[in-house]
């Protein structure tokens, strides 16, 4: 049997600016300059929401997603 993840579950886990972040970048594709323009943030934003939400991610699901080490 294969495990599955209900995503509605993981995501709702997230702060409302981290789950904007990864749906633009994840799931619409763009890039972290294009969801700074889209949200009016600086791309430094985009990439620390982002980098906050995986850590979250990982700890929901169990799942190694992304690089780099959660501080949290």
């Amino acid at each position: 049997m294969q495990n599955s993840i209900d995503i509605r579950l993981v995501l709702s886990q997230l702060t409302p600016e981290q789950r904007a972040a990864v749906i633009l970048h994840y799931y619409e594709g763009l890039t972290y300059e294009s969801v700074a323009s889209r949200l009016g943030w600086k791309r430094w934003k985009v990439k620390k929401r982002i980098y906050a939400a995986r850590c979250i991610m990982r700890k929901v699901t169990g799942l190694p997603l992304g690089r780099g080490v959660c501080h949290r």
